[in-house]
């Protein structure tokens, strides 16, 4: 075989790249990530050295991230900082974009390097295995390179992994029932292989297998959207629209109280056995949780409904978003405290504080570090009763092993999926990203995930890789409450 020239190589590895990325955030993904997979494989064996394969493997996945994570301008730093402009928010995503691109990059370089030192039938085992655990590496990679004080390490950035090409796929999807994205990943890079392998035959026999598998792929690809209450317990689900200072600030108390005061009525109007809030709704103001319970029943005449509830809770020095679940039938409220924070949202990465300790004066970093006061809390839904649903929070519909998680704690009626996107601006490509991730997550988990929104909207994520979309119930100034489920 002839070698390929550097140049042609480092053009292999852009491409690469191109494609990986654009697979993550079309909404057809499926082919950008073979031709993706096809130009990584080309790449690994046409260069000769080590440190070669290492660069072009790092260039490769460091261009993939980079287009995967386009989303970060959307967020709007300056919303809930407001000791920052936006300019130096500006400056701020752009800097972290870059970092956390470069941090992804490492194990792309890593999986070429080694994958390009193997040759024969050993091949194929090594790309598709090798590739599964470079994207585990890279995750552990972004949790510690992310770190910050008050926030534990914690795989799960899986922004970018090739495997979620296949959550909109209505068969392909099935096989993450025995491994979530990671038998995604492993399938969609066979498959790659295949195509791969493919070109390596004569120009006949190569033309008509490609169009036949391609064909097969197309035909059977379909969205997942539909308006149904199959493989739903009865639930009446609150979306809001509240802005990251009405959340974040004294000043808009009294229209938050107003705003889900309002939803929770219309919601336990529905008759529904649950009720989910959005992300730090905080139906109680009260801070320890039986208190916050008793403020419930009074305000709410005392409702046998289980609610799901969430706020931001002061704990000594420390302040943790606490998701209370208040259980109607037997009077009684569990907790469980957020556990993966998300960096520059919830806490300081110490990257970041470096990058700001070049851009701010010493009084806006330290108002910014009052602002940035969440940290890790404990999971504590395992002692849970078994009609009580799964808490998954805000950012954890990233990590691939959250769902699943819960699900080997205990039996689940379903997981609740409370979050709040008031400190992003309307962006399609994270909303597809977020959905592709819920997917795969219900379906390795087998029980439904149910989401409750402030600034997005209500969405049931099905064991079989589908999407329902509720049936709207009834709309108020500032929310919406939609419902899944037989509401006899």
């Amino acid at each position: 075989m002839v070698m390929t020239s550097h140049t042609q190589a480092c053009v292999l590895a852009f491409l690469a790249g191109i494609f990986l990325g654009l697979a993550a955030i079309t909404p057809l993904p499926i082919f950008p990530a073979i031709i993706g997979i096809v130009c990584f494989i080309q790449v690994c064996r046409s260069v000769g050295t080590y440190k070669e394969r290492f660069l072009l493997g790092a260039l490769a996945w460091g261009i993939k991230s980079l287009i995967a994570l386009v989303w970060f301008f959307s967020a709007a730093p300056e919303s809930w900082l407001p000791e920052m402009t936006k300019g130096e928010a500006g400056l701020l995503i752009f800097f972290f974009w870059l970092y956390v691109a470069i941090l992804l990059s490492f194990a792309g370089g890593l999986l070429m390097m080694v994958a390009g030192a193997v040759r024969g039938i050993i091949l194929p085992v090594v790309m598709t295995v090798g590739w599964v655990l470079a994207e585990y590496v890279s995750m552990w990679v972004f949790a510690f390179g992310t770190y910050g004080r008050g926030a534990e390490p914690v795989a799960g950035f899986s922004f970018g992994l090739v495997g979620y090409a296949l959550a909109e796929h209505v068969w392909l999807i099935q096989a993450g029932k025995w491994g979530g994205v990671y038998m995604l990943s492993f399938l969609l890079v066979a498959i790659g292989y295949g195509y791969w392998s493919l070109l390596q035959l004569s120009m006949s026999r190569r033309i008509g297998t490609i169009v036949a598998m391609s064909a097969l792929i197309l035909l059977t690809q379909q969205s997942g959207y539909e308006v149904t209450n199959a493989a739903f317990p009865s639930v009446a689900i609150v979306d809001t629209y509240l802005s990251a200072s009405e959340l974040r600030y004294d000043e808009g108390s009294l229209r938050r109280r107003e705003v889900i005061s309002g939803a929770l009525r219309s919601a336990l109007s529905t008759g529904a056995s649950f009720v989910i809030l959005p992300e730090d709704a905080r139906a109680a103001q009260a801070t320890d949780a039986e208190s916050a319970y008793n403020q419930v029943r009074f305000l709410y005449q005392d409702p046998s409904t289980i609610i799901v509830d969430s706020s931001l809770v002061k704990q000594g020095i420390n302040t943790k978003l606490t998701a209370r679940v208040y259980h109607g039938a037997s009077t009684t409220v569990v907790t469980t405290e957020k556990a993966w924070l998300v960096p520059n949202g919830e806490y300081l990465p110490m990257i970041s504080r470096f990058f700001l300790k070049n851009v701010l004066d010493e009084e806006q970093l330290s108002m910014i570090d009052t602002s940035l006061v969440t940290t890790s809390g404990l999971d504590l839904q395992a002692s849970w009763p078994e009609e009580i649903p799964g808490v998954l929070f805000c950012f954890s519909s990233a990590d691939p092993f959250a769902a699943r998680r819960l699900t080997e704690q205990r039996r689940l009626p379903f997981i609740a999926h409370p979050v709040s996107h008031a400190y992003f601006r309307e962006s399609s490509i994270l909303t597809r990203q977020l959905e592709r991730m819920l997917r795969v997550q219900a379906v390795w988990s087998g029980v439904p995930i149910i989401q409750s929104a402030n600034m997005s909207e209500a969405k049931g994520y099905r064991p079989d890789g589908g999407i329902t979309i509720p049936e709207v119930y009834e709309e108020g100034d500032g929310w919406r409450v939609t419902r899944l489920g037989d509401m006899r």
